[in-house]
C-alpha cells in the first residue's frame, strides 16, 4: 500500500518541482529585463 501512495506522490513532487524552476528562470529574466528598462527611462529622464 505504502508504493501505491509514494510512486505516483514522487512523479507529482518531480513535475512540480521542474515546472516551478522553469517558472523562477522566467521570472529572473523578466526582473532583469524590467530592471533593464527601467534604468534606461530613468538615465533619458535625468539628461
Amino acid at each position: 500500500i505504502g508504493l501505491v501512495a509514494a510512486i505516483p506522490a514522487v512523479i507529482a513532487y518531480n513535475k512540480l518541482s521542474s515546472d516551478a524552476g522553469k517558472m523562477i528562470g522566467r521570472l529572473e529574466g523578466f526582473a532583469d529585463e524590467f530592471s533593464t528598462i527601467l534604468s534606461r527611462q530613468l538615465e533619458a529622464r535625468s539628461k
